[in-house]
């Protein structure tokens, strides 16, 4: 298929697994875990480019579990409080949505009952999700592909690994005119339509409760999780702190820059 060979060329994709995709499957599944987002996310633009290409729908599968490590309190539920955002935003793009937290969080069970013609997910680097994505590999029987989604110049493209702005810099600015681009957030073709046996569970539950989890780290209430929490300290950054982003970015005391808590989603 021409539209997908010219897809898999994108220097953001890694073929975890090839061949064509099967031509009876029901639908295209985006399996997110790092890229928690439903705008702006080049791993969710390509599975809805890819099912509207095949003109097969798209679901977005999200499965939050407790055993990741440095899973605690507070950023469990800072996932959890964006888990709305990520919902409303992926209804109003025409495209389905199943959450199932521990331990109803396979994602090759989920296949099993939806039954896609192939598997697209996000990249991420660290050790144990990249453990995940290869055994994912080894168990699908259709293409697996994933994105590196969270980066602006694709990391594939950076070359050696670098220890320091002197040497990645350069490289940086070279490409960032060919990737410094708005998303397309492309909308489904296709409407998601689920099926009975796609049950989804309910989000706005308290899933973690009975989660073994390190509660001595508590919520920290001047922090909410989300797309539209997110968007809004975006918009007072670039109004209030980016002028001062210069001379103040390496004192963590100020608002100059701000770091969020990891996420923490399903193995296979």
């Amino acid at each position: 298929m021409t539209t997908l060979n010219n897809m898999v060329d994108d220097p953001r994709v890694t073929v975890r697994r090839g061949g064509q995709p099967a031509a009876s499957g029901k639908c295209v599944v985006y399996w997110m875990q790092r890229s928690q987002r439903a705008v702006d996310n080049a791993a969710l633009d390509l599975a809805v480019s890819v099912g509207n290409a095949m003109g097969k729908p798209v679901v977005v599968f999200l499965a939050p579990v407790p055993f990741y490590p440095g899973a605690n309190q507070r950023n469990i539920s800072f996932l959890a409080e964006g888990v709305s955002d990520i919902a409303e935003g992926l209804a109003r793009r025409g495209i389905g949505f199943c959450f199932r937290s521990y331990p109803e969080h396979s994602l090759l069970k989920f296949c099993e009952q939806a039954r896609p013609a192939m598997v697209v997910g996000d990249e991420n680097p660290l050790r144990e999700p990249e453990e995940w994505r290869k055994r994912v590999a080894d168990r699908l029987r259709i293409p697996f592909w994933t994105v590196d989604a969270d980066v602006i110049v694709p990391s594939r493209l950076l070359g050696k690994e670098h220890f320091g702005a002197r040497t990645i810099r350069p490289r940086l600015l070279k490409l960032l005119p060919k990737f410094l681009k708005p998303s397309e957030n492309v909308e489904a073709h296709v409407a998601w339509a689920a099926s009975p046996s796609l049950r989804s569970q309910n989000w706005k539950d308290d899933f973690p409760r009975d989660w073994t989890l390190d509660r001595t780290v508590s919520v920290v209430n001047t922090w909410r999780g989300g797309t539209t929490e997110a968007m809004r300290r975006l918009r007072e950054f670039v109004r209030n702190g980016v002028a001062a982003y210069g001379h103040s970015r390496n004192r963590p005391e100020t608002d100059a820059q701000a770091g969020f808590p990891p996420t923490f989603t399903s193995v296979i």
